[in-house]
């Protein structure tokens, strides 16, 4: 298919650049296109650079968060919500001060049968006996996503980036969710499915938990306990906001 449908539904996913949340720090990671190859590498895209970008490696740079707003996408059929911190800010009065209403950024057209296929796909991560991610099961809940793996930094401490990231319920979205797991350096046992799925199956099984008590989550972040020998990225966003 080439290099141009992926570069232009990425973007239209909200990768590679900015979610707009208020946070002067936030990256906006890199989707290469041919006036970034020739800049930064002084030729155009090749076929290699293709193979890289359909499997998220090479110059591709995504975050978290940018990852959990394109899985928002999918789940919801095609539409990119603004990303938003908080719905309004009011006095002690009750007095609204400001209000961030919902927008829609972009739409995405995704077929029924395309959209019908992918959440398929997605479930069978981590329901199926072959999936890879079934350490992120949820009981009663059904779990869609995707499992990544990547490397980077130089090639003598190697590091690897364990991905998990998806939706749910699947037929009916609530959350949206990226978790990023970072090893050590030359520690290749590790990967999206023993990594990063359990990282997410641990914070939403305490989520759907609380639903059912009736009680609010435990306030600390259960992905600090998961693993405190690397560092952990996680992003979750309400889709129903």
């Amino acid at each position: 298919m080439g290099a141009d449908p992926i570069i232009q539904f990425s973007k239209l996913l909200g990768l590679g650049r900015r979610t707009g949340i208020p946070l002067r720090a936030e990256s906006s990671g890199n989707i290469p296109d041919d006036d970034y190859m020739m800049r930064v590498h002084k030729r155009k895209i090749m076929g290699g650079d293709v193979a890289n970008m359909s499997i998220g490696q090479g110059d591709i740079l995504i975050s978290p968060l940018q990852m959990a707003q394109a899985m928002s996408v999918i789940a919801n059929g095609g539409f990119l919500h603004q990303a938003r911190l908080v719905l309004q800010i009011q006095t002690l009065g009750n007095k609204v001060v400001a209000a961030y209403p919902d927008r829609i950024r972009e739409e995405v057209r995704i077929s029924p049968e395309v959209h019908e296929e992918l959440r398929r796909a997605m479930v069978g991560v981590t329901s199926d006996g072959s999936g890879t991610a079934h350490r992120a099961k949820v009981k009663g809940v059904e779990v869609a996503g995707k499992t990544g793996t990547a490397q980077w930094g130089p090639t003598d401490r190697q590091r690897i980036a364990a991905w998990f990231a998806g939706f749910m319920p699947a037929s009916s979205p609530q959350y949206a969710f990226a978790a990023v797991y970072e090893g050590e350096p030359n520690v290749k046992s590790i990967g999206g499915g023993s990594h990063a799925a359990p990282l997410i199956g641990k914070i939403f099984k305490e989520v759907y938990a609380a639903k059912v008590a009736g009680t609010k989550p435990a306030a600390q972040a259960p992905v600090v306990e998961a693993a405190p020998e690397a560092e952990e990225g996680d992003a979750v966003l309400d889709e129903s906001n």
